[in-house]
């Protein structure tokens, strides 16, 4: 006597309307769900667009933070902004303005000059700033620093959000 469920081409017994897999024993699917079978795993196409999503997602995720930590191409005429920056500024706003627990990341559009005008920087580095828009608390003025080296350091944060498009 030939068995019929496990004669070649004979549907898979998970695929029925009563599931006998080991993970979802005895689950009951609608005639009209569209189920694949991968890898021994019953999936529905709805769950395979929710995991395509979820995982173009977390690349996105992962690319952006790759992209915030690659060094770009600073311009030469830049170089002592970046290093006046990495040296006062990069402990708190990330070594490439990312932001870090300690303070806001200085690439967004709160801090574009339409919003924020150099003279804004310039007061928040010599001055230090309240809190305002984030939850960091009150900026302190910069241990040190002198009117040049904000300027410089204003310039470069300005090439650096027009080289991350922000304007």
């Amino acid at each position: 006597m030939v068995d019929k469920m496990n004669a070649p081409g004979a549907p898979s017994p998970r695929l029925g309307r009563t599931l006998g897999s080991d993970f979802l024993p005895n689950l009951r699917v609608s005639k009209n769900a569209k189920l694949t079978e991968k890898r021994g795993c019953i999936v529905t196409m709805r769950t395979e667009r929710v995991l395509a999503a979820l995982l173009l997602f977390v690349w996105a995720v992962i690319r952006a933070q790759a992209a915030a930590e690659e060094a770009p191409p600073v311009p030469f005429k830049y170089g002592l902004g970046l290093e006046k920056y990495q040296t006062m500024c990069a402990e708190c706003h990330g070594k490439w303005a990312e932001g870090t627990d300690k303070g806001p990341t200085l690439v967004h559009s709160f801090y574009v000059p339409s919003h924020h005008s150099d003279q804004a920087f310039y007061r928040a580095i010599l001055q230090g700033a309240p809190m305002h828009h984030w939850k960091f608390g009150n900026m302190a003025p910069v241990p040190g620093a002198a009117m040049d080296d904000a300027i410089k350091i204003t310039q470069f944060v300005r090439w650096l959000q027009q080289y991350r498009k922000l304007y």
